[in-house]
């Protein structure tokens, strides 16, 4: 990768997309189209973004064939379009991809850690008006998945404080009241 020029991604849709990042990171001009997971990449400035807005067909071979949801396409022209454009301005595209190598620096693994264990083991849930992750709690829009996690919780609490019963028990009385808009349990 390092060798290359531009990165180039002309996909219909992705999930995390980890090649863009890459590039960015190494500082690499990046060419991509802005759907799905590219989007927050293309919202932030760093790379040249290609529309994607023909709606194609999903289909996944592993899965018989089916259509399984949709794709977002680009033209030929818009990414000719984009091409030339890196190529006729390549000093200016390098510039921004060299400060994108900050903005990439949020993925490292010394600053996703927290944010994945709080995924996965939270301490303190919010129910509030986005989705989002950081260090010192989850914030969900979703009712369900609110109370999933604040089972999550309780459990997690109640195994830490397994001598200590009764804790439990009020907490869940308080839990199913719905007392708790938010939860701070840290052993």
């Amino acid at each position: 990768m390092r060798s290359f020029d531009c990165y180039v991604s002309l996909s219909t849709g992705e999930g995390f997309a980890i090649g863009p990042r890459e590039s960015l990171a190494l500082g690499i001009p990046v060419i991509i189209t802005n759907n799905t997971a590219h989007k927050t990449i293309c919202q932030e400035g760093f790379v040249k973004s290609v529309p994607s807005n023909i709606i194609i067909p999903g289909t996944y071979y592993d899965f018989e064939n089916d259509q399984k949801g949709y794709g977002f396409d680009c033209s030929i022209d818009d990414a000719a379009r984009a091409l030339k454009e890196i190529y006729d301005n390549y000093d200016f595209y390098l510039n921004k991809a060299q400060k994108g190598r900050e903005w990439v620096k949020q993925y490292l693994k010394e600053n996703m850690t927290k944010k994945y264990l709080n995924l996965i083991k939270p301490t303190k849930i919010l129910l509030g008006n986005k989705n989002i992750i950081t260090d010192d709690y989850l914030m969900t829009n979703s009712i369900s998945l609110y109370q999933k996690y604040l089972k999550i919780i309780y459990k997690n609490y109640c195994h830490y404080k397994l001598s200590k019963l009764s804790n439990c028990n009020i907490f869940f009385k308080h839990y199913k009241l719905g007392y708790y808009n938010h939860l701070i349990h840290k052993p």
